[in-house]
């Protein structure tokens, strides 16, 4: 249920690297980024809670791994203070 989860639960993360747009739009974010050398760069979705979470945290997982995640919904910033990330 996706009202008891969130980008930053495994489950989520688990399911999105299922998908294979999920690969493609992290690798786009990676040719994106490198190609333009940015320093900023965000994903976004209808509810900011989900899907754009779950794609931040997996590219700086695997990629950025001193990246900084600002999340955006009350509800996102709340669970990452109740999961130490912030």
């Amino acid at each position: 249920r996706l009202g008891d989860v969130i980008g930053l639960d495994f489950k989520v993360q688990a399911v999105m690297l299922t998908q294979c747009d999920t690969a493609c739009a992290l690798l786009d974010a990676v040719e994106a980024i490198e190609a333009h050398g940015l320093r900023e760069f965000s994903f976004a979705c209808r509810s900011g809670t989900h899907r754009s979470v779950a794609c931040c945290v997996l590219l700086a997982a695997i990629v950025y791994p001193k990246a900084q995640i600002r999340f955006t919904t009350e509800r996102t910033r709340r669970a990452a203070a109740e999961h130490g990330v912030v």
